[in-house]
């Protein structure tokens, strides 16, 4: 997925979302598609019963950025995501109920991660001016999540963009995450 920067034009707002640079997500007709794939995969993935477990892992390998062969996250109902092919999943990963991941930025999640009910993996944001964010005319900042290997987030959590949560860490129910988690 890494490489993907390397042949986008240096000032699309593509290229500028996956560096971290202000960019106008709605100005970019390859974007604009992207998104819209997305949700029609993510409406397919949700009406997908789990006990269809083949016709669910093909509906990942369209929506996702990287996936293991054979080990496929298991996603519970009413997951949510912009893009998909920004996320990338290590082995044995289980998403619980409701889970939102904001992928303006690439987001990594590592082995064995337990993600509980109602979490949000918040790898976009907005400027703090409230010019520059300008409602739906402003800018927003694509930003990065690594979730390392063995890590369990608590129900109703959130994890901001720009981190990393180290291996093996807990993230408690309801906490909010703005700086690194460290390994436990």
């Amino acid at each position: 997925m890494e490489d993907e920067r390397a042949t986008l034009p240096p000032g699309s707002q593509k290229t500028r979302m996956l560096e971290g640079r202000p960019y106008h997500q709605g100005r970019d007709p390859v974007l604009v598609e992207e998104r819209r794939v997305a949700r029609r995969l993510v409406e397919q993935l949700d009406a997908i019963p789990v006990e269809e477990g083949e016709q669910r892992a093909e509906t990942m390998k369209d929506l996702f950025g990287s996936l293991v062969e054979g080990s496929y996250p298991w996603i519970e109902r009413g997951f949510k995501c912009d893009f998909g092919r920004y996320i990338t999943f290590g082995r044995d990963v289980y998403v619980n109920y409701n889970v939102t991941i904001i992928d303006c930025g690439y987001i990594k999640i590592g082995d064995r991660v337990l993600i509980g009910p109602n979490v949000s993996l918040l790898g976009a944001t907005h400027p703090i001016h409230p010019a520059l964010r300008n409602g739906t005319q402003g800018a927003e900042f694509g930003c990065r999540i690594t979730i390392c290997d063995d890590v369990w987030l608590g129900a109703g959590c959130m994890i901001l963009g720009n981190i990393t949560v180290g291996a093996g860490a807990v993230v408690g129910a309801g906490a909010v995450r703005k700086g690194a988690a460290q390994p436990r």
